[in-house]
């Protein structure tokens, strides 16, 4: 996998998963003791409930079945969180 950025709304196919389809609904997301580059949900069901969220690093992304939106500016968001990524893994 490569490491552009995927954008919200990205479907992803993902290793060693009962259900391996998951939508990215979020960046760099913790669990208390680490911090993973994105948070998402089974697709199609959503967000049944908060307990079935996953929390993922793109090493483990096996394949982009659908990229979402790239806006026009999106180049600036993904500086961003690569920005902070860098800062959290320096704290």
């Amino acid at each position: 996998m490569n490491n552009r950025l995927l954008p919200i709304g990205s479907v992803v196919k993902i290793k060693k998963l009962d259900n391996p389809l998951l939508v990215i609904i979020g960046y760099l997301v913790g669990d208390g003791e680490k911090v993973y580059d994105y948070v998402g949900f089974p697709y199609p069901e959503g967000i049944a409930t908060m307990k079935n969220q996953v929390l993922f690093n793109s090493s483990v992304i096996e394949e982009v079945v659908h990229e979402g939106y790239r806006f026009k500016n999106f180049s600036k968001v993904e500086e961003r969180i690569e920005i902070t990524k860098k800062e959290i893994e320096n704290e």
